[in-house]
């Protein structure tokens, strides 16, 4: 219980400090979040791509599980991890957001520039 607390405070501050989860134009469902979190505790990403046009902008795609994500940020924004439900775009929480980027560039790290599988 008091891990869950310090965990949601220290993300509250990071969104708080990260200014590029602030604006977000897609909007946020907390069942895709809830379904997000539990698909990152128990599943790597895989098939990682690098499918980025330019140094300014970062386009990412990896499947998590059965999902194919693809993730979106440049240099001033970051709106990464949406899903497409009956041609309406939902998104997770910026915490949600944040850690889910992490997970997936350590994974990457690991699987494409290291050659191990997690």
């Amino acid at each position: 219980m008091l891990r869950e607390i310090l965990m949601w405070i220290s993300g509250v501050i990071r969104v708080l400090l990260t200014p590029s989860v602030w604006r977000q134009d897609v909007p946020y469902s907390k069942e895709w979040n809830r379904a997000l979190i539990q698909m990152m505790k128990d599943t790597p990403f895989t098939d990682i791509k690098d499918e980025s046009p330019s140094s300014f902008e970062s386009y990412a795609s990896a499947n998590l599980g059965k999902v194919k994500l693809r993730t979106h940020s440049s240099k001033n924004w970051k709106s990464t991890f949406c899903l497409r439900v009956g041609g309406v775009l939902i998104r997770p929480s910026r915490i949600t957001i944040l850690r889910a980027t992490d997970k997936l560039h350590t994974e990457a790290v690991y699987s494409v520039f290291l050659g191990i599988k997690q």
